[in-house]
C-alpha cells in the first residue's frame, strides 16, 4: 500500500489539477491514506497475523495425495547396470599427430635472451 503511494499521487494530481480544480486536497488525502494505510499494515501484520500460517492439505492447491509407496523400486534403480564383458567395436583407431608441429614454450625465447650478455648491464 504505500508502494502504491508512488504511482496513486502523481495519477490523482493530474487528474485533479486538469479536471477538478476546486478539489485539490484530495492529492494531499491520498499521499496520507496510502503512506498511513501501509504503515497500519505494517503494524498490523507484525501485531496479530501468525509468522507461519497453518495450512490443511486439503487446502492447498494442485495438492495430490501420495498413491501406494513402492519400497523396493528406488534399491533397484539406485546403481548403474554391470559393466558388460565385451568391448565396443568398430572404433576407429586414435590419429597419429606426431606429424603436426609443436611450436616451443614461451620459456624457450624468454631464457635464450637471458642467456644473452647485455652490453647496457657491464
Amino acid at each position: 500500500m504505500m508502494l502504491s503511494t508512488l504511482l496513486l499521487v502523481p495519477l490523482v494530481a493530474i487528474i485533479t489539477v486538469n479536471f477538478l480544480e476546486p478539489l485539490e486536497f484530495l492529492i494531499g488525502v491520498t499521499a496520507i491514506v496510502c503512506f498511513v494505510g501501509g504503515l497500519l499494515r505494517m503494524l498490523y501484520a507484525l501485531l496479530m497475523e501468525d509468522e507461519y500460517p497453518v495450512t490443511e492439505a486439503n487446502q492447498v492447491a494442485g495438492y495430490a495425495a501420495a498413491g501406494i509407496p513402492q519400497v523396493d523400486t528406488f534399491a533397484r534403480n539406485a546403481a548403474l547396470p554391470p559393466a558388460s564383458a565385451n568391448p565396443a567395436t568398430g572404433w576407429r583407431p586414435r590419429p597419429n599427430t606426431a606429424e603436426i608441429y609443436q611450436p616451443p614454450s614461451v620459456t624457450e625465447n624468454t631464457t635464450r635472451l637471458l642467456d644473452k650478455e647485455d652490453p647496457k648491464n657491464r
